[in-house]
């Protein structure tokens, strides 16, 4: 039942790459759309009916990642192929980090990449479901079950960092020079380097998927259509918004904060933390967005 649960919940992870003005979302069955506004989206086309988990942006391309080890190439986000790679694992989570791509996913999996269609698997030192991966500029760091935390210089050698929580760790991102990360019972775990991590206190206990910063605020999406922000990471205020299920994803796109999650939800946030909610013509859930350069 304990495998089951956690799929579930990184069904919700969202990540979150690129640049501005440009968007690519990927979700259930086979998913994706881009826009070049945040409001107008066109359906790309794909050969999976697969869950897409997901996606990232690199020099060489566009990769997505889901259920049944489907890994996706794009060299312009709207037409796709699928790429074989040495796994048969769900992947869950995929970044372009350092000059190479990495996907990692259940039972330790994690593949590598210097072009996104060329993959080798990496031995990692647990058998632990992995969620999410960035690069710090230092080290590249692996989150997932269990509060497991991997730290690599090289994308080769791979070392576990002591675990400070066993509460599932869904996703991490920047804030100024430390690390954030965000999982499951209102779990929030801040580090200077990746390799040393400390839990902070917050009366929340809602599951915890996302994270984002723009170097002063930090944004996390939850479940239950809230969100929450701080701008010190000790207090912690929610907000509850229109969508009446699931905030599954946040980015920052240079200019503003935008939030995606079930049922095609899509809520680029203003001033005073208000949003603006629409909704994709095709009602799938998405489970990750990303933004790229607009060419």
């Amino acid at each position: 039942m304990r495998k089951y649960l956690l799929i579930s919940f990184f069904l919700c992870t969202i990540s979150l790459w690129g640049a501005p003005y440009s968007y690519l979302l990927v979700g259930a069955r086979g998913s994706i759309f881009v826009s070049h506004d945040g409001q107008q989206w066109e359906g790309g086309v794909t050969p999976t009916d697969k869950h897409l988990i997901s996606v990232t942006w690199g020099a060489p391309g566009y990769v997505a990642v889901g259920l049944n080890a489907t890994l996706l190439h794009s060299a312009n986000g709207q037409r796709w192929q699928k790429i074989e790679v040495p796994t048969s694992r769900n992947l869950i989570g995929v970044c372009y980090c350092n000059n190479r791509y990495y996907a990692v996913g259940m039972w330790g999996t994690i593949l590598q990449s210097a072009n996104g269609t060329q993959w080798k698997k990496i031995d990692a030192p647990t058998n632990r479901h992995l969620a999410s991966i960035l690069y710090n500029g230092k080290r590249l760091v692996i989150n997932g079950a269990s509060g497991t935390i991997l730290t690599s210089q090289d994308g080769t050698l791979w070392e576990k960092s002591k675990a400070v929580t066993r509460q599932h760790i869904i996703d991490m991102a920047q804030h100024g020079g430390q690390l954030v990360a965000v999982g499951l019972n209102g779990t929030i775990l801040v580090s200077p380097d990746g390799l040393e991590w400390q839990r902070v206190s917050t009366p929340h206990r809602d599951h915890l998927v996302s994270v984002a910063s723009d170097g002063i605020n930090v944004v996390v999406a939850a479940l239950h259509g809230t969100y929450f922000y701080s701008t010190n990471l000790k207090n912690w205020i929610e907000v509850e918004t229109d969508v009446p299920r699931h905030l599954l994803g946040v980015i920052y796109n240079g200019q503003q904060f935008v939030i995606a999650g079930t049922g095609g939800a899509v809520l680029p946030l203003g001033s005073n933390w208000r949003w603006d909610t629409s909704y994709l013509e095709d009602r799938n859930h998405i489970l990750d967005i990303s933004y790229f350069p607009d060419e």
